[in-house]
């Protein structure tokens, strides 16, 4: 999306790849997913900043002048809820502030990762537990693989871009 349009979709908010050596902004995005999208409960079985220190691809969206953090997603090899297709790509860790759902931060957010993700040759896959989500994807290419449990035992589905 060209920065004159985003600015007026999303005044304000800048957006920019992330460096995994980047612990300030990636304690933040930690934190983001178990408040706003996980649930702590995860926090038993698995840790967001794990995940997101491994990432082979992390990008955010920030506004104040790109000082404040306020949502992400990224690229992975092990995001698989019930391991079978660690090792392929995973569109994961994704999360936006709730003050900031309203704009269009999740859409280039998901536009940077896929770009990413397209440009190797290995499979793109999600799990999804969010009925919008659900509702959203498979409008955008994506096929369901398998339903399954996430790490926590709860269901999800497990999804694949169908390139």
């Amino acid at each position: 999306m060209k920065a004159a349009l985003l600015s007026t979709l999303a005044p304000g908010v800048s957006f920019r790849e992330i460096s995994p050596t980047d612990l300030v902004t990636l304690g933040i995005w930690h934190y983001f997913l178990h408040e706003f999208s996980w649930e702590w409960r995860y926090t038993k079985v698995v840790r967001a900043i794990d995940e997101l220190r491994k990432a082979d691809y992390l990008f955010g969206s920030f506004a104040e002048d790109g000082e404040k953090f306020v949502g992400g997603a990224c690229i992975n090899r092990m995001a698989c809820p019930d391991l079978v297709d660690n090792g392929q790509q995973w569109l994961a860790d994704f999360v936006v502030h709730p003050d900031y759902r309203k704009s269009v931060i999740a859409y280039v957010q998901y536009e940077a990762c896929m770009r990413f993700a397209k440009s190797k040759p290995e499979r793109i896959m999600m799990s999804m537990e969010n009925q919008d989500v659900r509702r959203i994807m498979p409008n955008l290419g994506w096929t369901v693989v398998r339903e399954s449990t996430n790490e926590i035992g709860d269901p999800t589905t497990i999804i694949e871009y169908v390139r």
